[in-house]
């Protein structure tokens, strides 16, 4: 962290920022946090986020986060009451979940669970299980009757991504592109859908019998028609993992085959 700033985002705040890392998806990033001791709660900027050019906007973003920083001795109490958060539990992935957390390997990617608290999620731990006196396939049964998926055409996400940025767009643009982002109604942490038996269906039943899955990132996988392309398809994830996806984001390099009535995915092979 650049000293200089750091000093000058403490002279504009009026207070002590405390230099730290988290763990956020495996990947570990450098922080700043502004303690909050009245609410056992703090709000952390990314320091990489943070340049001479945007100095005033982060300290905006610290003001909000001040501001908006929940009741952490509440969200405690609340995140260990299992009638709270049990339809708040939901299905995630990732290449590797951390020590203690609950999760299960399918294939080369780990499910694990969250809570989501709405102003942010928290992923459930071994001792979390110990407190609720639920086992993990219990908790994952749970979280998993609380998912509710969305099969979207890729023509439909181009549009909404062109109108958002004030550009004119027909209402059937790009409804010829093959393709299919299946995720969770909230577009957060639906990579999971990969795994969900009755999506599945779903997605053989609007793309075809036998289909690729694109591990696009955590939070959304692309469903295709399998062409027998395996290696053109897995160059083209490896460099859009690479130089789009933000790290944390990251799912699989691999690519997945399935095909109508099979348990699971499998990872393809060239």
């Amino acid at each position: 962290m650049n000293e200089e700033i750091k000093k000058t985002l403490e002279e504009k705040l009026g207070m002590s920022l405390k230099e730290s890392t988290v763990v956020k998806n495996g990947v570990e990033r450098d922080v700043l946090i502004a303690d909050i001791d009245d609410k056992g709660t703090g709000a952390i900027i990314y320091t990489e986020d943070i340049t001479d050019d945007n100095i005033d906007q982060a300290v905006e973003d610290i003001k909000k986060g001040i501001e908006d920083a929940p009741n952490g001795k509440e969200i405690t109490s609340m995140v260990k009451n299992w009638d709270e958060v049990a339809d708040k539990l939901m299905v995630c992935v990732g290449p590797h979940a951390e020590d203690g957390v609950v999760r299960r390997k399918v294939l080369d990617i780990d499910e694990y669970i969250r809570v989501d608290l709405g102003i942010g999620t928290v992923k459930v731990t071994d001792d979390l299980l110990k407190i609720w006196n639920k086992t993990a396939d219990e908790v994952f049964d749970q979280a998993r009757k609380n998912m509710n998926y969305s099969i979207i055409k890729m023509g439909e996400i181009i549009r909404e991504m062109m109108r958002a940025a004030g550009m004119p767009v027909d209402d059937d643009y790009g409804d010829d592109a093959p393709m299919y982002v299946i995720t969770s109604e909230s577009r957060m942490f639906g990579a999971s859908a990969m795994f969900d038996k009755d999506m599945l269906k779903k997605i053989t039943d609007t793309v075809g019998d036998n289909v690729y899955i694109i591990p696009s990132s955590i939070h959304e996988v692309i469903a295709i028609k399998n062409d027998g392309d395996v290696e053109s398809i897995k160059s083209m994830i490896g460099q859009v993992n690479s130089e789009c996806v933000p790290e944390e984001d990251v799912l699989s390099n691999n690519l997945y085959s399935y095909s109508a009535g099979d348990e699971l995915p499998q990872i393809a092979e060239m």
